[in-house]
């Protein structure tokens, strides 16, 4: 078989590398038609946006290139390894994908009515959670700390806002 083949270009990893560089080339151009700041600065707030989209069309590009050029993780669909028991199935990373998402999606309802502090203390928990079973004393440590400590540096130091929730 060819490793050109139509299975080889027809799978998630290189339709979603090529689906997410004209998005992203298109945000670039979106960002750079936004009206500027009328303030006098070297290096403006859209540099950020631009510099991630470019990331991304290089991730995408590095991805395209692994899945189409290269054998494949182990585990995956298209790896000689894939028959290992002992590998973990292609089918639970894409599990954890979807569950790492919902957990993003449930945190975007929730942030505002419960607060940033308490909706970003269950996402971390979760999605420590689905990423590495276990060590719950850690993970619900670093989640109530992490998301204690971002509170407090935007809110005291940086005097931006962010929902308090039901602590408000």
């Amino acid at each position: 078989m060819s490793r050109f083949s139509s299975k080889t270009w027809f799978r998630f990893d290189p339709m979603m590398a090529l689906l997410s560089i004209p998005i992203a080339i298109f945000l670039i151009f979106v960002e750079l038609d936004t009206p500027k700041a009328n303030i006098p600065q070297a290096v403006g707030p859209e540099v950020m946006p631009i510099g991630i989209l470019v990331l991304l069309i290089f991730n995408a590009l590095a991805l395209f290139s692994r899945s189409v050029y290269g054998k494949g993780e182990p585990g995956s669909p298209t790896s000689e390894e894939g028959k290992d028991p002992s590998a973990p199935s292609w089918r639970k990373k894409y599990q954890t994908v979807i569950l790492v998402l919902v957990g993003l999606l449930v945190y975007g309802f929730f942030i505002v009515p419960a607060g940033f502090i308490l909706a970003t203390s269950f996402l971390i928990i979760f999605e420590a959670r689905v990423l590495q079973a276990g060590r719950w004393v850690r993970n619900v440590a670093v989640g109530f700390g992490f998301s204690t400590g971002v509170y407090l540096t935007f809110v005291k130091l940086l005097n931006v806002m962010l929902p308090a929730g039901i602590f408000g």
